[in-house]
């Protein structure tokens, strides 16, 4: 599943640094373009298959959603494998899973991971951007014995960075 995540992650952005998995919704769903892999989510959150489902194993039946705690669950898709609790697979087993691999022509669950930014990751390139604003705008003062020059370029430096931030974080939102 993890695996699997990382993958969808890396084919759609190259900026992965600056979001991460910020919570988990157990949904129910169904596809209206298997083409494309539209899907529209019919009941969010907290919804698992019912008790006499038949299309899922999970185990054991009778508890009451969510099947595993949206921290815990991020956590698996943020750490390495050797990170993992002995206790991993008490926790795996809860998941439902579907008995066969079509979802086509039927309502089915899921897991929808939602992401938002990496405040981490924001911070860590905004500070390399002003030290490198600084260095370069002050070496501009020195060797060419102008500072407003040196000043004009550090803030065309901060103002496309931050123009770039703004318009990225405005299009994550919007898809």
């Amino acid at each position: 599943m993890k695996n699997a995540y990382r993958k969808m992650r890396w084919s759609r952005c190259n900026l992965n640094w600056l979001i991460k998995p910020s919570k988990v919704e157990y949904i129910e769903f169904t596809f209206w373009n298997f083409r494309q892999s539209y899907i529209s989510v019919c009941q969010r959150p907290d919804r698992i298959p019912p008790q006499d489902s038949v299309d899922y194993d999970f185990e054991p039946r009778g508890l009451p959603p969510p099947p595993m705690p949206p921290e815990l669950f991020i956590h698996y898709l943020e750490h390495d494998e050797g990170d993992l609790s002995l206790h991993r697979n008490r926790w795996i087993s809860r998941l439902p899973k579907r008995r066969t691999k079509h979802v086509e022509d039927c309502h089915a669950y899921g897991v929808h991971v939602i992401e938002g930014p990496n405040t981490f990751g924001i911070f860590i390139t905004t500070i390399v951007i002003l030290t490198c604003t600084i260095v370069v705008s002050v070496a501009w003062s020195t060797a060419k014995q102008d500072v407003q020059g040196g000043t004009g370029i550090g803030a065309l430096v901060v103002t496309c960075y931050t123009a770039f931030l703004t318009a990225w974080i405005f299009w994550r939102n919007e898809s």
